[in-house]
């Protein structure tokens, strides 16, 4: 038995006019069938009106708003606030804290003439300029590394709204499936009362139909509950109850594909960039950094004698040249060596993961394509059919088999075209476009 039924003469009618128009289909079938199938019509025409209703925001929208609400926005936002402060150190001249010396001396405790000397002294390192100049470009490259982040998640969170929304999507198209076989199914069992009543056929007919109502009914509820789930995670990704308008995208186009310019090759090449330029700090670093003091000193000889002040300007520039930072380049070189393997491994699997949504993509619009035939097949299949069964040159079984077979194909031909927009999307998203 097929996955849905239909009255014979409500078949044939439903293959000639689009799937939902139900209501035309019942005018020439008995009184309880043309009642069944308004209020079928009515349920069905609420429902579309409801979703059409809910195609509110835009899949560009969808993302701003999920990328919002995504825990990477505060990281992205305190990488940020980081970028600001290491840029206000970095063109510090003085990144150390100056000392403040004392020295007091006297013979008190010795010859007791009354000899007294005292001395203080600043002392204020400073920054030596190739130093300063590494660190302001190390701050440069940290902002476009935190900037090219921000474009990687926004596309990975892109992804999964689109992802979000095509099984939304799909889950939608499969409770119409359902819905619509199960309306035709109830149709089926309604019509072949009748003429079992009037003797037009046999009564052992009647319980095929009933049993394939029931089983449309409970697909039915099981397409509800997914579609249900899929609406949920939809809106828990993107904090929106409206499915996004104008889902199908159009495929870039093959030959304007840079996966150099994709967002997560640039992330890893920034970060690349900023692992190079924290090397040469590290070379340019003085462990022990030249420093200018300013000294006061007060000395007198003897008890009575007049104090004898004077002042001093002392330079330090100590053998360092950035020679004794091994172990902090050392950290840094390795660093820069996980960068670079981090930066070949994005490439490649960029050139993997779009070598096979292209595959799929391709894959899809041949399905997709005969399906359609498929479906086209079916449906004058059927229609023969129900011409074999009305003039009594078939039995039911025969009919519905026919039937399953063009509900089958319809269904069929119905996913595929969604798979087909899923495969669009998906090869956008492995070519780094966003929505």
């Amino acid at each position: 038995m097929g996955l849905s039924l239909s009255t014979p003469a409500a078949v044939a009618r439903a293959q000639d006019m689009p799937p939902a128009d139900t209501a035309d289909a019942a005018t020439e079938a008995p009184a309880a069938t043309a009642m069944a199938t308004a209020q079928a019509a009515s349920r069905s025409a609420s429902q579309s009106t409801s979703l059409a209703a809910s195609l509110a925001a835009s899949l560009a929208a969808a993302v701003d708003a999920a990328i919002a609400r995504h825990p990477a926005a505060a990281e992205i936002v305190g990488r940020r606030r980081a970028d600001r402060v290491q840029r206000g150190d970095a063109g510090r001249w003085v990144r150390q804290a100056p000392t403040l010396t004392g020295r007091y001396q006297t013979d008190r405790v010795a010859d007791a003439i009354g000899e007294r000397e005292w001395e203080t002294t600043v002392n204020v390192p400073i920054t030596p300029p190739g130093e300063r100049q590494a660190r302001r470009a190390l701050s440069r490259q940290r902002s476009d590394a935190t900037a090219a982040l921000a474009d990687s998640v926004a596309l990975m969170v892109a992804g999964q709204v689109r992802e979000a929304a095509w099984v939304v999507r799909r889950a939608a198209v499969d409770l119409a499936l359902a819905e619509r076989a199960e309306e035709t199914a109830r149709l089926l069992e309604r019509d072949l009362a009748i003429r079992v009543r009037e003797g037009e056929r046999p009564e052992a007919d009647l319980p095929l139909v009933q049993a394939e109502t029931l089983a449309q009914e409970s697909a039915v509820v099981d397409a509800e509950a997914e579609l249900t789930h899929a609406r949920h995670r939809f809106t828990e990704l993107t904090g929106l109850t409206a499915l996004p308008a104008g889902l199908r995208e159009t495929a870039v186009a093959a030959e304007t594909v840079d996966l150099a310019d994709h967002p997560d090759a640039r992330r890893a090449l920034a970060e690349r960039d900023r692992a190079r330029q924290a090397h040469r700090v590290a070379g340019k670093t003085w462990t022990t950094k030249p420093s200018v003091g300013v000294g006061m000193r007060g000395e007198r000889p003897e008890r009575g004698a007049e104090t004898i002040g004077s002042l001093g300007v002392f330079v330090t520039v100590p053998l360092d040249f950035g020679l004794f930072n091994r172990t902090a380049e050392v950290g840094a070189l390795d660093s820069l060596a996980q960068a670079e393997r981090a930066l070949a491994q994005i490439r490649r699997d960029l050139r993997l993961a779009l070598d096979a949504a292209e595959h799929r993509l391709d894959a899809a619009r041949r399905a997709a394509t005969l399906a359609d035939r498929r479906r086209a097949t079916a449906e004058e299949a059927l229609r023969l059919a129900r011409i074999s069964f009305e003039v009594g040159e078939s039995d039911l079984v025969a009919l519905l088999r026919a039937r399953e077979e063009a509900l089958r194909a319809i269904a069929d031909a119905e996913r595929r075209a969604v798979d087909l927009g899923r495969a669009i999307a998906d090869y956008n998203q492995a070519a780094g476009v966003m929505p």
